[in-house]
């Protein structure tokens, strides 16, 4: 499950996870630029949406992280039931999984067709 939200450097394969909401394109130590939505090598900015832009087919330039990892998470706690025959499903990955995101402290997607805030 922790797979789900880390990513991994395509230059160093260091992995890392960003902890904080704010811009998409980040920077590794060992300075290689990727989408963190996405996780692609990226080059500028024309990768994404920028803020009250409108080519929604583009990773969003902000997003909220704790939308985004609690929707990759229980992407992966889905796959993960998947492959488990029912019956022999002792722990179903996918309960409780919304306690971990204190969903009332977080502060609204500003960015109008955001299709991982799902506003």
């Amino acid at each position: 499950m922790t797979d789900a939200i880390l990513r991994t450097c395509y230059k160093c394969q260091r992995k890392f996870i960003k902890e904080e909401d704010g811009c998409t394109k980040i920077t590794c130590i060992c300075g290689a630029l990727s989408c963190y939505v996405c996780k692609k090598p990226v080059i500028g900015y024309d990768h994404v949406n920028g803020l009250g832009g409108s080519q929604y087919e583009k990773c969003p330039l902000y997003v909220d992280m704790i939308a985004l990892q609690q929707s990759e998470l229980t992407a992966a706690a889905d796959e993960a039931k998947k492959q488990v025959d029912p019956n022999r499903l002792k722990f179903d990955p996918s309960i409780d999984l919304d306690k971990y995101f204190n969903i009332n402290d977080r502060l609204p997607c500003n960015q109008d067709g955001c299709r991982y805030c799902k506003k």
